[in-house]
């Protein structure tokens, strides 16, 4: 396992998952909304968040936390594992609160200067992250089951995780 690309929708652990992969494995960690996000959380012009990426995905080994389909004919043809966090809504709403409370109570910086606002990411329906997992969720989790049917049908690795502790143990064995 050398190109591992890890996905799922916001708040389900993505970051953490990939950062902690890329140490077990030496490999690069890759964040693609550090690529996306410019100042004041304007969208990068999609041929440039392309040509980051491209750029990115030439190391000889990486783990890239997160699945923006317009990048996804760059990514997923190099990767040889794909990971998809499926995990149950709850567990996801969970993360996401506790996520945003610490980022906005701690004025944590996340990408050129972007830090998330506690009232903007919980109640402004443009800038909510709520709103944009429960509109988001049903959908990627199909979306990802039919990617699941092709990257196998691909001859790729692709790991299904439905609740945290799956994760962890797998983590676990690649650690040993």
């Amino acid at each position: 396992m050398k190109r591992v690309n890890v996905c799922g929708t916001s708040g389900s652990g993505k970051s953490i998952l990939s950062r902690r992969l890329a140490d077990i494995l030496g490999a690069r960690y890759v964040e693609l909304d550090a690529f996306q996000h410019l100042p004041r959380w304007q969208v990068r012009a999609l041929d440039e968040f392309r040509a980051l990426v491209s750029d990115a995905i030439l190391a000889d080994s990486w783990v890239i936390d997160g699945n923006y389909k317009k990048v996804r004919d760059l990514v997923w043809p190099l990767a040889d594992t794909i990971v998809f966090l499926d995990y149950p809504l709850p567990i996801i709403l969970s993360r996401l609160t506790w996520r945003t409370f610490r980022r906005g109570l701690f004025r944590e910086e996340l990408w050129q200067g972007n830090r998330e606002s506690i009232w903007r990411h919980f109640f402004v329906p443009k800038d909510s992250l709520y709103w944009w997992v429960l509109s988001t969720y049903r959908r990627r989790r199909a979306e990802a089951h039919v990617a699941m049917t092709e990257q196998l049908a691909a001859g790729k690795n692709y790991l299904l995780f439905r609740h945290p502790r799956e994760a962890d143990a797998w983590l676990r064995t690649i650690e040993s």
